[in-house]
């Protein structure tokens, strides 16, 4: 079936709404803002932001106290009296841990689609919206609403590449995922690990972050495990066992070299691209 067009067209809504351009915020009709009882007003349950920083949510609660809300939110009716927020959950997150009673807001009947981009762009103009958050964003976008990438990208003011690229990093196992969340990696990690296998990804992820790695030595890291070609013999699931508990204890790559006819011989080999990374390696196995 056909994907159902738009109608009033992103942009339109997108200026209309006062998200559009610069990110000041000025509604296009201000006088069309009502003041709701802030218990009548729902959270959006596909707010592309996972996660809200409370330090700073208190810091504009203090500012809400001091000055009141000067940016009306946006909503939508949900029926019984009550409206669910398209944008703004910081302010009425804030507002609640102020206590304000009553908030400002713009009604505007607009579909979940819209709702996600609203929500999206007021994230990222108004504070950095995470990557990975981003992505599921992109991702709901394209797989429930059926928007091309360049669709995307048209919407939101950015390349369809740069959505592209946001959409791969969910070719990441979770535990990476969660790790660039955190900050504990950066994107061009994030990047060179997608090149690897899903059973690889978090012992190099492990890696970066207990050795401090440049992106420019996970990339050297990562060519060199996926140009091994040196042939091994099959070992137990005991030996790879071991292999993978080695690694995450030392934060390094390693394999274990069995020799003899007897296998109860051989070598541990840990592997390292630059000197700063055995340097690295050494100042871990010395905690």
């Amino acid at each position: 079936m056909a994907r159902a067009p738009l109608g009033k067209g992103l942009d339109e809504l997108l200026k209309m709404q006062g998200m559009s351009g610069d990110s000041s915020g000025e509604l296009a009709d201000p006088t069309r803002v009502i003041h709701v009882a802030i218990e009548r007003i729902r959270p959006n349950p596909i707010q592309p932001r996972s996660r809200f920083n409370q330090a700073n949510i208190e810091e504009l609660a203090q500012s809400i106290r001091e000055t009141g809300i000067l940016q009306p939110l946006i909503v939508r009716p949900l029926g019984d009296d009550e409206f669910q927020l398209v944008a703004g959950e910081r302010r009425w997150r804030a507002a609640g841990v102020a206590q304000l009673s009553t908030l400002p807001v713009v009604v505007r009947d607009v579909t979940d689609e819209e709702a996600v981009v609203f929500a999206l762009v007021e994230n990222i103009q108004r504070e950095d919206l995470n990557v990975v958050d981003q992505a599921d964003a992109y991702a709901r976008l394209n797989d429930e609403f059926g928007l091309t990438h360049e669709e995307i990208g048209r919407a939101l003011g950015k390349a369809r590449a740069s959505i592209t690229n946001a959409l791969r990093l969910r070719e990441l196992i979770p535990e990476v995922l969660q790790a660039l969340r955190n900050g504990d990696i950066e994107m061009g990690h994030a990047r060179a690990i997608i090149a690897l296998d899903p059973k690889d990804q978090a012992r190099v992820a492990n890696a970066v972050i207990q050795r401090h790695m440049s992106v420019r030595n996970t990339e050297l890291l990562i060519q060199r495990l996926k140009k091994k070609t040196i042939t091994r013999r099959e070992v137990s699931p005991d030996t790879l066992r071991i292999e993978r508990e080695l690694s995450e204890k030392i934060g390094a790559p390693l394999s274990i070299r069995l020799s003899g006819k007897s296998t109860k011989k051989g070598s541990v080999v840990i592997r390292f691209t630059t000197l700063d990374e055995l340097d690295g390696i050494l100042d871990h196995l010395r905690r």
